[in-house]
């Protein structure tokens, strides 16, 4: 997912589009710090069974998104994909993160917690 996203962000370095780069600047910053967390709940045996499922769907379709994200913008900058276009693979990328920090958010300090939540509402613009 990571190689995804940096190569999208090469994508979107040759666009030029500033206010994107730093929208999946901080999914992806955001993407590390949860997962580090979850790590660490895990290791603390906090996941269960169910949440560890759960989670391992939500990142898997993180990446799919991630992957999707890559191709529409190869697609955007040849000339053949939309703002709209790009608005919505970032949306789908953003609510896969979001399904992450819904199952966790239970087990972390509100903070943290929050803090993530600001992170991932910072991201938005394109």
């Amino acid at each position: 997912a990571m190689k995804k996203l940096i190569s999208a962000l090469l994508i979107v370095a040759i666009c030029g589009c500033t206010t994107l780069y730093t929208s999946i600047v901080t999914v992806t910053e955001l993407r590390k710090d949860i997962l580090n967390e979850y790590g660490q709940l895990y290791r603390a045996g906090l996941i269960s069974p169910e949440v560890d499922y759960k989670a391992s769907l939500a990142d898997a379709a993180f990446i799919d998104a991630a992957a999707a994200m890559e191709v529409v913008l190869v697609a955007y900058k040849n000339g053949t994909a939309t703002d709209a276009d790009v608005q919505q693979k970032f949306v789908v990328v953003k609510t896969a993160l979001a399904e992450i920090l819904l199952l966790i958010e239970p087990l972390v300090v509100k903070s943290t917690a929050d803090n993530y939540h600001k992170q991932l509402a910072t991201a938005t613009k394109l």
